[in-house]
């Protein structure tokens, strides 16, 4: 197993917590919104 201490295994959750982020964000917001980001 990968230790949680390693860069690339932080950097990795990072990007996955970021994208759900964004990904809830689009979900929740209005088509205007969704539109801006895509």
């Amino acid at each position: 197993m990968v230790p949680v201490n390693d860069p690339h295994q932080v950097v990795y959750v990072g990007f996955i917590l970021v994208g759900c982020a964004i990904y809830i964000k689009v979900w929740n917001s209005d088509e205007h919104e969704v539109r801006i980001c895509r």
